[in-house]
């Protein structure tokens, strides 16, 4: 090998380590940011105050908005959710998985019973935090803050950006088992996966952060 093209390559070598190494911090550093916020129980504890009473129309588009999502159910959202004290026994019925076996409890994420993108059970007796929960997004719609149609759009680009994650995560693991808290830096890593967790993860973080909301009879 000659002079010249070695001297080529140990320039290239310098100017991508300049370039792609401090990306690949600062991306690990936005993924410590946003963790604290995605891993989360499904039962904050202050309560949303809405400014009105949502009519029963708005409560079906809320329903509308949580079928065509579920994100929450896929472990996208959350690791586990919250079981209320007397529902064990009726999780284990279900087929899900609970930790502890003693209470307070709760169920671990994915959710088995959410098949072909939709709840399987949803009119059906399931845990309350299943028709309880509402994340930001669905506060925004029955709040009047946002329509049905721009709530099913962000929920689109939600996907989507979930589907670019996935297809950068080795086979057999989906977001749900590859959290960002999880999501190493290093030599081996492949830069473009780094990326769409941290596009996907602001995303959610942006949209749908359920910090401090709960509610009692929620359209989920």
């Amino acid at each position: 090998m000659s002079i010249i093209p070695v001297r080529l390559f140990l320039v290239f070598k310098a100017k991508t380590d300049i370039l792609i190494w401090p990306r690949l911090w600062a991306t690990r550093q936005s993924l410590e940011s946003i963790k604290n916020s995605l891993a989360m129980n499904l039962l904050p504890d202050r309560p949303t105050q809405l400014n009105s009473q949502p009519t029963s129309a708005t409560l079906a588009n809320g329903s509308s908005l949580c079928l065509a999502c579920g994100l929450c159910c896929t472990g996208v959202l959350h690791p586990h959710a919250g079981l209320a004290p007397g529902e064990t026994e009726l999780a284990q019925s279900l087929g899900l998985t609970v930790e502890p076996l003693e209470e307070p409890s709760h169920f671990c994420l994915p959710c088995p019973l959410h098949l072909n993108h939709r709840c399987s059970v949803y009119t059906a007796l399931r845990p309350r935090v299943c028709g309880d929960y509402r994340c930001s997004l669905l506060n925004k719609l029955l709040a009047g803050e946002i329509s049905l149609a721009q709530g099913l759009q962000i929920v689109g680009r939600a996907h989507d950006l979930l589907a670019e994650v996935s297809a950068h995560l080795p086979p057999g693991l989906t977001f749900a088992h590859f959290r960002p808290e999880e999501a190493p830096v290093g030599p081996g890593d492949d830069p473009g996966r780094l990326l769409a967790i941290v596009k996907l993860a602001r995303y959610l973080q942006k949209h749908f952060d359920s910090a401090g909301h709960t509610a009692s009879g929620g359209p989920g």
